[in-house]
């Protein structure tokens, strides 16, 4: 009901509204995750200041399950907040991509997990190196561990598939740069792109926009159905050399 609701409101105005205007019932609530973008920023340094932290169990995860459950626990809480942060960042510059800010969030919480995955790279390859059957005990021997159990057999599996210490952190260092084509495209596509007025189902001239052609995609008018996909496809065939180079950078 609510989905059909929210096509009703992408269609009734012909012009593409600003994001002020749109009524807050229908924007994300990103105070559930932080109240403000300077509570993202302590939370931010706090993670910052805490990724140093990996090195004190790098060489020791095979000394015991006490060792194992504090980097496990460690890691978890690296990781819980980390995703926290690029949601909000990630949310906050969908809203709008002509806000630089929060591309600039973005892309330091992108720089930042990459930086924790480097420093946590040693992870896999290290409990990889422990015998089967030694891991096995150690997980065997603490009730704290034992929630783990499927996470390290799922691990076990990929053994052959994962590489030394130094090669996996090289990985890890590389994921930044790996979403250069993708954030490209992304605004392109939600920002820069100008999409087209097309004549609506009833006569009416309509801006475009990725919503409002998905909506359009379910109209029973077939005419205008075609009419919005060749519009829109049209808008990135002009592009079409720019497309190509960031397809072959993939």
């Amino acid at each position: 009901m609510r989905e059909n609701k929210f096509y009703q409101v992408a269609t009734e105005s012909k012009v593409i509204p600003e994001r002020e205007e749109i009524n807050q019932e229908y924007k994300w609530e990103l105070a559930d995750i932080f109240q403000n973008d300077e509570e993202w920023e302590n939370e931010f340094k706090f993670v910052s200041e805490k990724v140093s932290g990996y090195q004190k169990f790098e060489g020791k995860l095979s000394e015991g399950a006490e060792s194992l459950i504090a980097c496990f626990r460690f890691d978890e809480e690296i990781n819980i907040k980390l995703d926290q942060l690029h949601l909000y960042a990630m949310l906050s510059k969908d809203s709008d991509m002509r806000v630089g800010k929060y591309h600039s969030m973005d892309d330091r919480i992108n720089s930042l997990s990459a930086k924790v995955g480097a420093a946590s790279s040693f992870i896999r390859p290290e409990l990889l190196k422990i015998p089967d059957e030694k891991l096995q005990n150690i997980i065997d021997s603490n009730e704290d561990l034992r929630i783990y159990k499927h996470s390290i057999s799922d691990l076990l599996r990929s053994k052959k598939h994962t590489l030394s210490n130094p090669e996996e952190k090289i990985l890890a260092m590389a994921a930044e740069l790996a979403q250069t084509p993708y954030n490209t495209f992304s605004i392109f596509t939600n920002a820069d792109l100008k999409l087209p007025l097309v004549e609506d189902e009833h006569g009416s001239l309509t801006e475009l926009s990725h919503g409002r052609y998905y909506s359009a995609m379910y109209s029973k008018d077939r005419e205008y159905r075609a009419r919005v996909f060749k519009a829109y496809l049209e808008s990135y065939k002009n592009y079409l050399n720019t497309f190509t180079v960031l397809l072959i950078e993939i």
